[in-house]
């Protein structure tokens, strides 16, 4: 539902949301499947996920003045997740039930959210703001509460690590500007932000130690597994930037800095020997503190004699990528942590029949940098590995595509 007042000055929105899932997923590592030794599989697995949340909102944004404007919003959400896990090791005589564990929760919250715009009037562009040669300019504040419901590690091979892990929630915070100038041929954002969390959802390489009713044998196993921080918080900004100087060149650039820091995280534990460990100070994982990009392209008409539907667009473009150190899982798994590198990546486009056609040459990551965006760090405490999967390497390419 949405509308606005009489006169235009208040505008609002509601609604409602649902969400219902069932999933049944097997596990099972067998041998020979569909034979009859298939009864001495490795493993038995099955994992049945019964989840739905609903929530409940509204927001309205209201004129304060011709420059001023106010929005105000608050949600309610309530989640329901379950889990049931069964794994059976047929071969495992002395424990042939290794995971048994059915549990559900329900979590809920409310989240506020406001804004405050306010954009610049004419008098003042014509004014005392002509030398910068403004067509338009805003600038904001904006406060939200953000809610991550909790729930189970569906992938726990105990009964203890599968214990719930509890909601997030976060406390965001942001100010900054837009600006349109020279006759809209320069555009640029700039804004700095504040998040504060509490009970950040984590993932951590966790080592199970054998317990009294495991066998004499029994060695120690390894989980990746959400738990949860006491307190965390990132601070940064982000600047955006487009320009078209001339017909058909179009410049766009953005720098990206975020510092991400547990504020309060005593109850971690050291990935490779699984001693605790107090990570109070430490920057967040999988997080990089700097990332840029830049990107120039040319678009012009080519004509020759031919056809009319042949007659087109060429646009070459150019796209440079910067991403900073980052760490993944934890600072003492070193082989896991992913330098700073640059790609570069070039296109070449030809736009015909009415822009309804183009053909392009591409290349990606031309200096053919060596780097990876997912890593495992499962089997680190017992077996002393840890897996990266790499990125693609320079790579060339023709694509053909029509609009209809």
């Amino acid at each position: 539902m949405n509308g606005n007042a009489p006169d235009g000055s208040l505008t609002y929105v509601g609604g409602v949301f649902g969400f219902q899932e069932e999933v049944n997923q097997n596990t099972s590592l067998v041998v020979f499947p569909g034979t009859p030794v298939e009864f001495l599989g490795v493993s038995r697995g099955l994992v049945e996920t019964d989840n739905w949340d609903w929530a409940v909102y509204g927001q309205a944004t209201a004129d304060l003045a011709d420059w001023l404007s106010l929005t105000a919003g608050l949600r309610y959400t309530e989640e329901k997740k379950g889990l049931d896990r069964t794994l059976l090791e047929p071969l495992n005589t002395q424990a042939p039930v290794a995971v048994s564990f059915q549990g559900s929760e329900t979590f809920s919250a409310w989240t506020p959210m406001a804004s405050l715009a306010a954009i610049a009037p004419e008098d003042w562009l014509d004014g005392w703001l002509a030398p910068l040669s403004l067509d338009h300019l805003m600038g904001y504040f904006t406060f939200a509460e953000g809610f991550r419901g909790g729930g189970f590690n569906g992938n726990a091979r105990s009964l203890e690590a599968a214990q719930p892990f509890e909601p997030e929630f976060v406390d965001s915070f942001e100010v900054g500007f837009k600006t349109i100038a020279l006759d809209r041929q320069i555009s640029m954002d700039l804004s700095l932000f504040l998040a504060d969390r509490s009970n950040m959802q984590v993932p951590q390489v966790v080592t199970m130690e054998c317990g009294p009713d495991d066998p004499p044998d029994c060695l120690p196993s390894a989980d990746v597994l959400i738990t949860n921080a006491g307190e965390a918080s990132t601070r940064g900004f982000e600047w955006e930037a487009e320009a078209r100087p001339i017909d058909g060149l179009q410049i766009t650039a953005s720098v990206g800095y975020a510092d991400s820091r547990y504020d309060d995280f005593p109850n971690a534990e050291n990935a490779i020997t699984g001693e605790p460990q107090n990570r109070s100070g430490e920057r967040i994982p999988f997080s990089p503190l700097w990332q840029t990009h830049v990107a120039v392209q040319y678009s012009f008409e080519v004509s020759f004699p031919g056809p009319a539907w042949l007659q087109g667009w060429l646009t070459p473009r150019v796209d440079w990528s910067f991403e900073s150190t980052v760490e993944n899982f934890a600072p003492e798994l070193t082989q896991l942590t992913q330098p700073s590198y640059d790609l570069v990546d070039i296109r070449l486009s030809y736009d015909f029949a009415d822009d309804r056609t183009q053909i392009a040459f591409w290349g990606s990551n031309l200096t053919n940098e060596e780097y990876f965006k997912d890593s495992l760090a499962l089997q680190t405490p017992v077996l002393g590995t840890a897996i990266r999967y790499y990125e693609a390497p320079r790579a060339f390419g023709v694509e053909l595509s029509y609009r209809f």
